[in-house]
């Protein structure tokens, strides 16, 4: 993965278009049973879109952005711009090239440029009214800590409902619970190599208020170990 640039842009996702949403929508209902049959890999391979971890975690957030309805504005507090580059200021809530902060950040990002459903006549975008009046508080909230414990509740409920979905069996949530360690281990390394100045001074001055833990990876990690097991037959 190519090392990312502190407060460059963004590349601009191309507008939403009809058989891409259908697309989507297909992945979201076929893709549960797919990957309990497959199951994750240990460790992720070297392209992140082939890993199951990643597909996982991208199509929980966003379908849980399309269950919740959480507005375009609540998205730009966790997402927020660099006012002077226009690139997004992902050191505020997450950590670049983390295995499971980076397909959050995309699925917040694809469904932040949604359009409106053509099957709706009231021009709706999304299932859901929005975030409940208190965690889009937090959001707003001054302290940083708090933004992030709301950040992390988010997650664990949108990652936590597709492990609902999936219905693990015994042998498949003990794999899915190492391979989400072994993403937690690795964005944990490079949150260290980032506070160390490893990737250069510039990602050093921006994580060195980090502390040692990443909410989403918390969050991930909350959801995997909380998994309701699959019904005996």
């Amino acid at each position: 993965m190519p090392e990312p640039q502190p407060g460059h842009p963004l590349p601009t996702p191309a507008a939403p278009t009809l058989a891409l949403a259908l697309l989507a929508m297909l992945a979201l209902l076929a893709w549960p049973a797919a990957s309990g049959a497959e199951g994750p890999s240990l460790s992720p391979p070297a392209d992140p879109l082939r890993d199951t971890v990643h597909q996982m975690v991208f199509l929980a957030v966003l379908d849980g952005c399309f269950s919740d309805g959480i507005a375009r504005e609540d998205i730009d507090l966790i997402l927020p711009k660099n006012p002077d580059t226009g690139g997004t200021r992902l050191e505020e809530h997450f950590i670049w090239s983390c295995p499971l902060c980076m397909p959050v950040v995309d699925a917040l990002r694809c469904f932040r440029e949604r359009g409106r459903f053509l099957s709706d006549k009231a021009g709706r975008d999304a299932f859901g009214a929005g975030l409940k009046p208190e965690l889009r508080a937090r959001l707003r909230s001054a302290d940083r800590e708090v933004r992030l414990g709301a950040l992390q509740e988010l997650v664990a409920t949108w990652v936590g409902r597709r492990f609902a979905l999936m219905r693990l069996a015994d042998d498949e949530r003990i794999s899915w619970n190492a391979a989400v360690e072994s993403r937690v281990a690795l964005g944990m390394q490079r949150l260290r190599a980032l506070k160390a100045g490893d990737l250069g001074d510039d990602y050093r001055q921006l994580y060195q208020g980090w502390g040692d833990h990443c909410p989403v990876c918390d969050g991930i990690m909350e959801a995997c170990r909380s998994a309701p097991a699959a019904p005996a037959h």
